[in-house]
């Protein structure tokens, strides 16, 4: 890591502090939301709901297996539909809910909170690896994490675990899949960061069965699981080398590919014929003052409207000087013509005011707009300059909205898998996984049409470490350090460690398809591994519904018009 100047130290100071500020206000939140709900639990007789409450503290705070789980409906405010009314279409509501919680969250991380973690990475001159292992992966994990936070401090149930195997099988073998069934055309792999990933993904998902092997995740073992990702935060910061040296003993020659992680906000244009759209999807645009010719603010959207971007455009008569990183070069003008036509200006970035064209982006703009407007005027938005010091601030908020956004969201599932008998693990592996995960799915996919291999599968995989050892190690480890001193957290379904075994064969299968495959992604290998998902999937599901077994306790009967 580059070494950091005073000033550098004293932002850096100043953010860790917002981030301990942001966990205090998110414990009140907790706190007070737990309280208020506890309140509004009814279950029949006074005397029958003191004893119903006092049998869920004894199986909460009792380390073994019970032979019941709570419903993690009781932990949310009532619903104001019976289980009737949700049976006969009801649940059509939050189920649109739920979907509008999702978009709300892919909103948020893609316009706000990755803009601000890239400023960070920026004012902390944190190196591009290690940037894109912890910031940028917080941006892309970020409903996962907070959906374990649920899980652990709310629901106190296996949702927000069932969410992170889930995400990650999904990223693993989906999403990879998904890019070469659709990228239109062959992809080549490097093979030095996929065996990387996949073996740091390895080991971590060995850490979790160790850890959740006998049902009960102790505060040491959460302190561990947390402290581990420090060794792939090394791992790296020495990637270069160790690169070289495992090409040196493999006999293999060090493939130049792009960024394996995606780390800031980078301009991806349509792909054109000649050649041009290189320069516009590789480069970095950042702001700077420049005197002559004209500073216009753009915003670039790809074909779907997967990503956004700012870009400064410094305009002269004879030539057009895009800012890029140190190094790059100077765009010529057809370079800049490129650029210009496959972006659409907008005076004011991210004005929710302004509908697009066509009927169906009219028709989506015209959904979003109460998320947009509300994200707008409470959320500083870094891509613009003058917002940029702001990133603090947008940082803090984001966490905030990101926390709301999942509290519903979570809440929204847990209904929908109470009304049909579904168990929260299930809901975790499959919907909230699923919906988590698409953003990042859409985005490889137009990472890997632009032919880059690399990108789009490296980021998906690798962001899994930091789904297992920090979005479940941080929140253990707050709940038994923090908020409830050396205690332990159970975990109801046993399922979950049975199904980390066929997420460990899914590596393997995917390593080894890729070696024998000579490091490409066909058409052939992308329809194996969406069918392995599947499986994969299909076989999860079936344990925690208990078709072979008792791996996952029923829940425990309720009263009072759930």
């Amino acid at each position: 890591m580059a070494s950091l100047t005073r000033k550098g130290k004293m932002k850096c100071f100043m953010f860790y502090i917002a981030v301990c500020c942001g966990f205090y206000i998110l414990k009140d939140f907790l706190q007070l939301s737990t309280n208020t709900m506890k309140q509004e639990i009814k279950l029949g007789s006074s005397q029958n709901r003191e004893i119903f409450q006092s049998s869920f503290r004894h199986l909460l705070s009792h380390p073994t297996k019970p032979t019941c789980t709570p419903p993690a409906i009781l932990e949310f405010p009532r619903d104001s539909m019976n289980h009737n009314q949700r049976l006969h279409g009801g649940i059509i509501v939050h189920i649109v809910v739920a979907l509008y919680m999702f978009w709300a969250i892919t909103i948020i991380c893609d316009d706000y909170f990755v803009p601000a973690l890239d400023v960070i990475c920026e004012r902390c001159n944190l190196q591009s690896d290690v940037a894109g292992a912890t910031f940028m992966a917080l941006g892309s994990s970020a409903p996962e994490l907070f959906a374990s936070v649920i899980g652990v401090f709310i629901t106190k149930g296996d949702i927000g675990t069932g969410t992170i195997l889930g995400s990650a099988v999904f990223n693993v073998l989906f999403v990879i899949g998904i890019c070469a069934l659709f990228s239109g055309h062959v992809l080549k792999l490097s093979w030095w960061p996929i065996v990387r990933d996949l073996m740091s993904y390895l080991l971590a998902l060995i850490a979790l069965v160790l850890v959740i092997m006998d049902g009960v995740v102790k505060w040491y073992e959460a302190i561990i699981m947390m402290c581990s990702y420090s060794l792939y935060l090394m791992l790296m910061y020495f990637n270069p080398t160790i690169e070289k040296f495992f090409c040196r003993i493999t006999n293999t020659v060090k493939e130049p590919h792009s960024s394996e992680h995606h780390l800031g906000y980078t301009g991806l244009a349509p792909a054109r014929d000649d050649g041009t759209d290189e320069f516009c999807a590789e480069h970095h645009y950042k702001h700077e003052e420049s005197q002559g010719g004209a500073e216009e603010n753009i915003e670039q959207g790809g074909e779907d409207g997967a990503m956004d971007t700012a870009a400064m455009l410094m305009i002269n008569d004879d030539e057009v000087e895009i800012k890029t990183d140190p190094g790059s070069s100077i765009a010529t003008p057809d370079q800049a013509e490129c650029c210009l036509q496959d972006m659409e200006f907008d005076v004011a970035l991210g004005n929710p005011f302004h509908p697009p064209s066509g009927k169906c982006q009219i028709f989506l703009w015209c959904l979003a707009l109460p998320l947009n407007v509300c994200f707008y005027f409470t959320i500083p938005d870094v891509r613009k300059p003058k917002c940029r010091k702001w990133y603090p601030l947008s940082f803090i908020v984001c966490i905030a909205w990101i926390a709301v956004t999942s509290y519903i969201l979570v809440w929204m599932v847990t209904l929908v898998g109470f009304t049909f008998g579904v168990p929260d693990t299930v809901m975790g592996l499959t919907l909230v996984a699923f919906g988590s995960s698409v953003p990042d799915c859409i985005s490889s996919l137009v990472v890997a049409k632009k032919g880059d291999g690399d990108m789009a599968c490296s980021h998906t995989v690798g962001s899994n470490v930091f789904d297992i050892l920090l979005c479940l190690g941080l929140p253990w480890t707050l709940k038994t350090m923090v908020f409830e001193t050396k205690s332990s957290i159970v975990l109801n379904s046993h399922g979950l460690f049975i199904s980390s075994f066929f997420i460990m064969a899914s590596i393997l299968l995917t390593f080894l398809m890729m070696h024998f495959n000579d490091w490409t992604l066909t058409k052939t290998v992308g329809c194996t591994y969406i069918v392995v998902y599947l499986v994969f999937i299909t076989i999860a599901c079936v344990i925690e519904l208990n078709v072979f077994g008792d791996f996952n306790p029923p829940m425990c009967k309720t009263e009072g018009g759930y």
